[in-house]
C-alpha cells in the first residue's frame, strides 16, 4: 500500500503519523527516506518525525566525519538543514 501526502503549507506538518516498523517515509524533496526498520513503530505528527530524523542525522555526524566519509557528512547536512528549514 502507498499513502502520499502532499505538502503545501507548515500547518500540514501538525498532521498525525502512524508509521510502523515495516513502513519507510520518503521525501523527494529532499532526497531523504526513513527505510523500514530503522525507526520503531510510532505515532508522531510530522513534523516530530522528521524532527526526530534530523537529530539522529546530526548524533552521527561526528562519526562520519572521524571516519573521513565526508560526501555523505555533507548529503545528511543538507538533509538536516532541509528539515529545520
Amino acid at each position: 500500500m502507498k499513502i502520499t501526502l502532499t505538502v503545501h503549507s507548515s500547518a500540514y506538518l501538525s498532521r498525525q503519523l502512524v508509521k510502523s516498523d515495516s513502513a519507510s517515509l520518503l521525501i523527494p524533496d529532499l532526497s531523504f527516506e526513513i527505510p523500514p526498520g530503522t525507526q520503531r513503530g510510532s505515532i508522531s505528527t510530522i513534523e516530530g518525525m522528521l524532527r526526530r530524523a534530523a537529530m539522529n542525522l546530526e548524533m552521527a555526524q561526528p562519526e562520519r566525519v572521524k571516519l573521513g566519509d565526508l560526501d555523505n557528512f555533507y548529503r545528511c547536512k543538507d538533509v538536516i538543514e532541509g528539515i529545520k528549514r
